[in-house]
């Protein structure tokens, strides 16, 4: 009987740290996630202010988020790879209103994932939130022009 609790214990203790560590490991993918999408909406908002426009394209705003990168800027990297991959949708050429007055309350950019199934967008005015499906089905999207 000592037997069976010890292993009992064992498999216990064993199980609980393997469910932390993928909480843990969840955790940090949420917070990349958010981490990404703050920094493109921050990027974005920076790139407007230099350049007196908003970027025309992936590869654009890629050289722009690299160019603006610290040493290291697993965030920027991130980013970029995300972008480029397609987990991350961006309204390029986007209207941006002068006061930013609307900016909170139009979507720049969102995960894939947000249509079908919900994910993590940000807002031209730099809020990033989880929405459902559903929510993300009711927002307005920035004023923009597709690429052309």
């Amino acid at each position: 009987m000592h037997r069976f609790s010890m292993t009992f214990l064992f498999v216990a203790v064993a199980l609980s740290v393997f469910v932390t560590g993928c909480n843990d490991e969840q955790q940090a993918e949420v917070a990349m996630r958010r981490s990404c999408l703050s920094r493109l909406g921050e990027n974005y908002q920076q790139f407007y202010t230099e350049k007196k426009q908003t970027p025309s394209n992936i590869e654009e705003f890629s050289r722009f988020v690299e160019a603006n990168a610290k040493t290291d800027d697993k965030i920027a990297s991130e980013l970029t790879k995300r972008m480029a991959e397609g987990d991350l949708i961006v309204f390029w050429n986007a209207t941006l209103s002068a006061d930013g007055s609307s900016d909170r309350n139009h979507v720049l950019a969102f995960e894939a994932t947000c249509p079908g199934n919900g994910g993590y967008m940000v807002t031209v005015g730099g809020l990033v939130d989880h929405v459902t499906a559903k929510e993300f089905g009711t927002m307005t999207e920035v004023e923009h022009q597709d690429p052309s």
